[in-house]
């Protein structure tokens, strides 16, 4: 039997300051998704969003930047426990 997790894992750059980094897991896709979805909107509010752009909005992956290096990026891998 297969074990499977979803992990998030979120990623805050500032161009002046070292990035920041907090990975959670999940038992499944769902749960994953939503908080996903909290962990950018939370992240974003380090940011002034007018002043950059959304690089990427897949279902599994986001990355917001801007002109100055500051970036925000929120992934969902999916592991297997073998």
């Amino acid at each position: 039997m297969k074990t499977t997790f979803y992990l998030v894992a979120t990623l805050i750059e500032h161009y002046d300051q070292p990035p920041t980094d907090t990975h959670s897991l999940y038992a499944d896709f769902a749960t994953a998704k939503t908080a996903m979805q909290t962990e950018i909107k939370d992240g974003m509010e380090n940011f002034t969003t007018n002043k950059g752009e959304v690089i990427l909005d897949l279902d599994t992956m986001y990355e917001w930047r801007d002109e100055d290096g500051n970036g925000l990026t929120v992934t969902i891998e999916e592991m297997n426990v073998k």
